[in-house]
Order: structure tokens, then C-alpha cells, then sequence
């Protein structure tokens, strides 16, 4: 293959990349003027700023697609058995895979947590109840790992759906019941966060092209399923996070962003969706938020905001 026809393609690759990152600022922009929400409070958006988020998320989705191919160099564990810090599970988004964590492996690092690892699954026609198996087996490793440890689990967009499908599902290592309930994953891990993650789903779902995306519409059985399955679970608490921005542009309507009642909820910089993976702002939120948990996150009470 010629170079000419590497650099035509590069840029009607480019081209479309550009397109889609106008058009979902489009479609933010009609639900922001058209919201009566109060998560927009004291939240005014010039139309000015709409060019710049497409210039970010435009450069944000082409620097997370390049990194795409390099995933089993940029997604290797941090792998320290006598590490200070708990071990964290990072759980990728639609479409990604676990490369999309490197920046954040390198100041996870830098900020003393050892103990990283990073996990790709297929997202490509799969129903998101058909996902948790992937994540069963992540949490099952850094199990064997660090006996007696239990993991910090993050999750960007999807992955935070993840997380949730999983914490409701019977922990397969207890067969007993206990008092008429079954013991869930949900006593297995420490603390969960999540980053941009569509805890009632996203409009943008009535676009996808495959089982997966689809399955995010807001009226889909998944999250009628997911709430159900949460209502009668019976845990130790434990802290739950929800991290979003007010500039996301992927998960429509915003309010769509706002977790279950019992989780803690926090604002993030004003980036857009998947500019939230390079922003070093944001990465510096969530550890914020991550070095205020506890050691032993089952001996305090909740304090919900």
C-alpha cells in the first residue's frame, strides 16, 4: 500500500472523527437548551465553547485510537506484593480498551499506588449482563494475587455499568445462604468509582450499530434489571463514588450521569466524555477522592452527600 493511500485514509478517517465530535456537541447543545434540570445550575454554556469541545473531544478520541493497537505495552500491571496502597481493577469504557488507562497507570504510580491493573474485555455485540464475567475473572486474579486484600474498583463510562452488574451478582466463591439472602460480589471489593458512567444510560443509544451501544437506551432492560437486582441486595456498605462532568457529551441527558441515591456524587473539570482519560484535572479529582477512603472501608458508616 502506497503512502499517498495511508494519508487519504488517515484523513477520511479523521474526517469522520471530526463529524461525530461536531454532532454529539450538537445533540449536547439542543439538551442543555432544552433542560430544565437543575444539574445545570449556575452552569451557563456560551455557544463559543461548544468549538472548543469539539477540537478536544476530536483530538481525545484520535490520541485514544492510536493508543488502541499498543495495548499490551501501555496496559501491563503495576504489580507490587508489598505494596502500601489497596490494588485498583481500572474497567475501560465502549469501544476502548484497557490502553485508554495508561496515562492515569503512569500518575497512579507517581501518586504511590503499585498495585495497578488494567483490563481489556470484548464489547462488540455482547449484551451488558454478558459482560460481568469478564470482570469476574479480573477481580479473581488480583484476588490470588493479594489474599486477603480486597480491590478498588474504577470504572469509566461502561466499565462503572460493569461494576454495578457485577456488585448485584451472586459471588460464585459462597454457595450457603445466609438469613434467606445470598451473598454478591459486592462484599468482595473495598470501594467502587466511577468516571462518566450513564447510571440511567444515554440517547446516544438509539445510534448504535451494535448490540452492545444499543443496550444503554435509558428504557432497556438492563437498567430495569440492574435496579432490581440492587434493590435486594443485602451488603456491608461500602463507598461508591460517582464522578461527571457537566461538559459530557455522550451521555444524554445529563441527568442520566446522577448515580443511586445511596452513592456519593462529585463534579468533575469540565472536559468532555472521553477527554476525561487525558485530563490530568480530573485524574487529580478522583484521587482526591480516592486517598479520603478509609483502610478498612466497612468499619465506617455512609456519608452520603
Amino acid at each position: 500500500m502506497s503512502w499517498d493511500i495511508l494519508v487519504n485514509i488517515f484523513f477520511i478517517l479523521c474526517s469522520i472523527i471530526l463529524s461525530l465530535a461536531t454532532l454529539t456537541e450538537c445533540f449536547y447543545w439542543y439538551e442543555y437548551k432544552n433542560s430544565t434540570s437543575s444539574v445545570f445550575n449556575n452552569n451557563k454554556v456560551a455557544w463559543w465553547k461548544l468549538i472548543w469541545r469539539v477540537i478536544e473531544t476530536f483530538v481525545s478520541w484520535i490520541v485514544v485510537y492510536l493508543m488502541y493497537p499498543f495495548v499490551r505495552l501501555l496496559a501491563k500491571p503495576l504489580v507490587d506484593k508489598n505494596g502500601k496502597k489497596p490494588p485498583l481493577i481500572l474497567v475501560h469504557g465502549l469501544f476502548h480498551n484497557a490502553s485508554t488507562w495508561f496515562f492515569y497507570k503512569l500518575w497512579f504510580k507517581k501518586a504511590g499506588y503499585t498495585r495497578v491493573h488494567l483490563y481489556s474485555y470484548p464489547v462488540h455485540g455482547k449484551e451488558l449482563w454478558g459482560l460481568t464475567k469478564y470482570l469476574e475473572k479480573a477481580v479473581s486474579e488480583v484476588e490470588s494475587l493479594y489474599p486477603g486484600e480486597k480491590p478498588i474498583l474504577i470504572g469509566m463510562s461502561l466499565g462503572g455499568l460493569m461494576i454495578r452488574g457485577w456488585m448485584s451478582e451472586t459471588d460464585p466463591r459462597v454457595e450457603n445462604r445466609e438469613n434467606g439472602t445470598t451473598k454478591t460480589n459486592h462484599d468482595r471489593i473495598r470501594a467502587v468509582i466511577t468516571l462518566g458512567t450513564p447510571h440511567s444510560g444515554s440517547k446516544l443509544a438509539a445510534f448504535g450499530i451494535e448490540k452492545t451501544s444499543r443496550s444503554l437506551s435509558p428504557s432497556g432492560p438492563f437498567f430495569k434489571e440492574l435496579v432490581a437486582k440492587e434493590s435486594i441486595t443485602k451488603s456491608e456498605w461500602i463507598p461508591k463514588i460517582a464522578l461527571y462532568s457537566l461538559a459530557d457529551n455522550l451521555v444524554l441527558p445529563t441527568d442520566n450521569l446522577m448515580p443511586p441515591s445511596e452513592w456519593n456524587k462529585d463534579t468533575l473539570p469540565q472536559v468532555t466524555h472521553v477527554a476525561m482519560m487525558l485530563c490530568k484535572r480530573t485524574f487529580n479529582k478522583m484521587l482526591g477522592h480516592l486517598n479520603k477512603l478509609p483502610d478498612n472501608s466497612n468499619s465506617f458508616e455512609n456519608n452520603n452527600k
